[in-house]
């Protein structure tokens, strides 16, 4: 699941102490309470198999920290452009889920009008992001 992203990265911000993008986005606590509801729905539905919230780092973090815990690669599109990558906007999730049920959860987020997408695959030897070079991950 992953919506339109802003550049206000905490994380990168702090590398580039220089860098000021603004302040942080507003929080949409509506949004927050459906797209969680969204994800404990697709949960108790066993739906899912694992689930990560993009937060600190943005989403290319949260795909890192994904595959090196499982010590498995992936390979994910999710754009080239530093928004995109490292954005921190509230509501999002990443969610493992079997090949089978992409069309069960997207008819689901449909109904709810939940932002959803599928950004790629697991299961691979090196962490590749598009338009970016292999990582291996093997320790």
């Amino acid at each position: 699941m992953v919506a339109a992203s802003t550049l206000v990265a905490v994380c990168l911000s702090q590398i580039f102490k220089d860098k000021n993008d603004g302040p942080s986005p507003r929080i949409n606590f509506d949004d927050e309470r459906r797209h969680g509801e969204f994800v404990r729905q697709a949960i108790r539905n066993q739906l899912v198999l694992a689930c990560h919230d993009v937060s600190d780092g943005g989403l290319a973090i949260c795909l890192a920290e994904l595959s090196l815990a499982n010590n498995v690669g992936l390979q994910a599109n999710i754009g080239s452009n530093a928004a995109a990558l490292f954005g921190e906007d509230q509501a999002r999730y990443v969610l493992i889920i079997d090949e089978e049920n992409i069309c069960k959860l997207d008819k689901m987020a449909k109904e709810q009008h939940i932002p959803f997408e599928d950004i790629g695959t697991m299961g691979h030897d090196n962490f590749t992001l598009s338009g970016h070079g292999p990582i291996s991950v093997s320790l």
